[in-house]
């Protein structure tokens, strides 16, 4: 638990925040705003993991409870907008797009790396803070590796097939969900054959043609940028070299 903070006495008229999925909002002794979520089973190693990644991209989490049969969980309460009503009120641009994949990359890898697989990624799950930073919210799905969970969980439109044909997931299954939001994004700023091409590839729902990494998500966009930049240097050079022989000729 941070320090001044004591949740010993939480009012009962605390409020609901829906958009949480219905953790108790509640205000501590050092006035700063809490989230209080209650999940079925032990789920400590997950909360450790994720406190321990110490990201931006995360709400912090303070506290961490097992009863026995259910895991409570002390964090942040992250203040701001999610992507899902951003892309409602604002008018989105392909560059808008590329900086919020590029976070989105970020977020995601960062879990990964750390062996945590989301499950739940979607525009609702994704907030922004006052700073422009992004976070995902909402681990109530996620789950470490070692785990032995076998659940059909998952937003429709959004979960990869294989949530809900077996059950059990990888982090690719996290990269379906990531193309299915950058598709929604792009439905919103328009059209851009490449993204859409890296969204299509994201969306497969064969395993294997998937992408299988963030990094090979990360190195597609490399190559394709650095192709952007050495096409108009060659059409520069070739036109310099052509104007250049038209004053010898002439």
């Amino acid at each position: 638990m941070t320090e001044n903070t004591d949740f010993s006495n939480i009012p009962d008229n605390h409020k609901t925040c829906s958009d949480l999925s219905f953790g108790k909002l509640v205000r501590g002794y050092d006035h700063k705003l809490y989230v209080i979520k209650e999940f079925p089973r032990d789920k400590t190693g997950l909360f450790t993991a994720l406190k321990n990644l110490k990201s931006p991209h995360y709400p912090k989490i303070h506290e961490i409870n097992f009863d026995g049969s259910k895991t409570t969980v002390v964090m942040e309460y992250v203040e701001g907008k999610t992507l899902l009503t951003y892309l409602k009120d604002n008018k989105v641009s392909i560059k808008d797009v590329e900086c919020i994949f590029e976070q989105l990359l970020d977020a995601i890898e960062q879990l990964h790396n750390a062996g945590i697989v989301h499950k739940d990624i979607k525009p609702a799950n994704i907030v922004f803070t006052e700073a422009g930073k992004l976070k995902l919210i909402d681990f109530g799905t996620s789950y470490l590796p070692d785990a032995d969970l076998t659940e059909y969980i998952g937003t429709v439109g959004y979960a990869a097939p294989e949530q809900f044909i077996s059950g059990r997931t990888d982090a690719r299954a996290d990269i379906f969900s990531l193309g299915v939001t950058l598709e929604k994004m792009l439905g919103v700023a328009g059209k851009d054959e490449f993204l859409m091409a890296v969204a299509r590839k994201c969306e497969n729902c064969r395993l294997e043609e998937r992408y299988q990494t963030i990094e090979e998500i990360r190195n597609e966009i490399k190559k394709y940028n650095l192709s952007r930049m050495i096409i108009p240097s060659v059409v520069l050079l070739a036109t310099v070299a052509i104007i250049a022989l038209l004053i010898i000729l002439l």
